[in-house]
């Protein structure tokens, strides 16, 4: 498949193989614009198996992560931006860190929604975004450092999506604003920490977190997929309603609560090779209100008819 870019602001939606220069493809159609309220910009890239192997290319043609590309044409179409994506190629990006996050933020302070993919990023120099309310960050490198001054660059983040975002070691989303977040963790950091105390919905995947802290006492919705969890602590949830557990010992994940009363739906999962043993005494100590629960298949166990036939 030839590479290629994809532009789409307003009503129109093009591609552009790539015989040309695809920078200089984009420049000259972004020169024909005044301010926008979208603009989408992505490379089509090789599949998770080459992406994740060791392949080098010096080339920057389409780097489009590139601080020296963006400053040609952002300043151009910020005015009035409300939603900005950048998809790169990983190939060239991933070994050079790239400032556009700094670029976005000066340029961009009417931005409501901004998607980032396949880049190597800092987070350094940046100003604040106060109006920007949902960010979604996909195979993208970023240290421990860099997520916080997200979290103080952007206050008031309502929708969190982290994708496959890399080199985290001990990472910790502090969003006082956030409703939402979808979490999915590569690496095995050794501490998770999320705070946030108008969550309402969090969906985390990771592998084996050493250990986990959880702050969002009004969350209602929680979905955990993990392979083990060693040390798991939490500011008690209030109002929590649906559980997911995806993990390879059940048993195990199901101790880590003590006594959610306001749990009415369980859905179980347990993985491929995992310890699937555990009885209704251990679930009920910890989920005495659940009315269903739900095993791979999505059956429904009802707890309460169960109640009365006994």
């Amino acid at each position: 498949m030839v590479p290629g870019i994809k532009v789409q602001s307003f009503e129109f939606f093009k591609f552009f193989p790539i015989y040309s220069s695809l920078k200089r493809v984009f420049l000259n159609l972004v020169s024909n614009l005044s301010a926008q309220e979208l603009v989408r910009i992505g490379v089509e890239n090789p599949p998770l198996d080459v992406l994740n192997a060791d392949v080098e290319d010096d080339g920057d043609d389409l780097h489009i992560t590139d601080e020296g590309f963006v400053k040609e044409w952002l300043p151009r179409v910020s005015g009035a931006l409300k939603l900005l994506s950048l998809s790169d190629f990983w190939v060239q990006s991933s070994r050079r860190r790239s400032e556009v996050l700094s670029l976005i933020s000066a340029h961009c302070q009417n931005l409501i929604e901004l998607e980032l993919k396949n880049a190597w990023l800092s987070g350094q120099n940046m100003s604040a975004m106060p109006m920007l309310t949902s960010l979604t960050l996909e195979l993208i490198r970023l240290d421990d450092k860099n997520l916080t001054e997200l979290n103080t660059c952007f206050p008031n983040l309502q929708v969190l999506n982290l994708i496959d975002v890399r080199g985290l070691k001990m990472p910790m989303i502090h969003l006082l604003n956030l409703k939402t977040c979808h979490w999915v963790v590569i690496d095995s950091p050794s501490y998770i920490c999320i705070i946030a105390p108008n969550l309402l919905t969090l969906r985390l995947e990771c592998r084996s977190p050493v250990a986990l802290y959880i702050e969002a006492p009004v969350c209602s919705h929680l979905h955990l997929a993990l392979d083990h969890l060693n040390a798991f602590a939490v500011k008690r949830f209030k109002n929590l309603k649906t559980i997911q557990f995806e993990c390879s010992n059940i048993r195990s994940l199901i101790r880590k609560f003590h006594r959610l009363e306001t749990v009415e739906t369980l859905t179980l999962d347990i993985r491929a090779g995992g310890n699937s043993k555990f009885n209704l005494e251990v679930l009920c100590c910890a989920f005495p209100n659940i009315t269903y629960l739900f095993g791979k298949d999505q059956i429904p166990y009802d707890q309460k008819k169960q109640r009365k036939s006994n």
